[in-house]
């Protein structure tokens, strides 16, 4: 496939899918959790947590995350993503500014509560499953 058609590709299901596994190294182990991701600018992608979250103690010993994104669980021939990355933590206010939206009021009482933590995430190699082919097909970000 193309690697434009492929990027295309894993961008449709950036822009319909928000909830995503998110999996950490703790302990030389894989730990897993649901967040709601939302796409950055091209692939990159950013999350909020609370700042003395376990996440965050994970991410800041061990930068390298995996996310499975996408899928449906009434069509299983849906697309998904299994995204290898690298996160970074933000804690300044500058930061939380920029990424501030009106979503985060129901946890966050604004960007400069200093519970708020940012994690930008920057995607190395992201595999693209459709429904049309059981092999990946592997996109590497540059």
């Amino acid at each position: 496939m193309d690697n434009e058609i492929l990027k295309n590709k894993i961008i449709e299901v950036l822009k319909r899918s928000m909830l995503a596994s998110v999996a950490t190294v703790r302990d030389g182990k894989p730990w897993v959790r649901y967040m709601v991701v939302l796409q950055g600018s091209g692939l990159s992608l950013w999350t909020t947590t609370f700042a003395q979250s376990r996440k965050i103690q994970d991410i800041r010993k061990n930068n390298n995350i995996d996310l499975i994104i996408g899928g449906d669980e009434k069509n299983f021939q849906a697309p998904y993503l299994n995204v290898k990355a690298t996160a970074e933590v933000f804690t300044d206010i500058e930061t939380k500014k920029r990424y501030w939206n009106d979503m985060l009021k129901s946890y966050y009482s604004g960007p400069e509560d200093p519970n708020l933590a940012i994690i930008v995430i920057s995607p190395q190699v992201i595999e693209y499953m459709g429904g049309d082919s059981m092999t990946p097909q592997v996109y590497t970000v540059e």
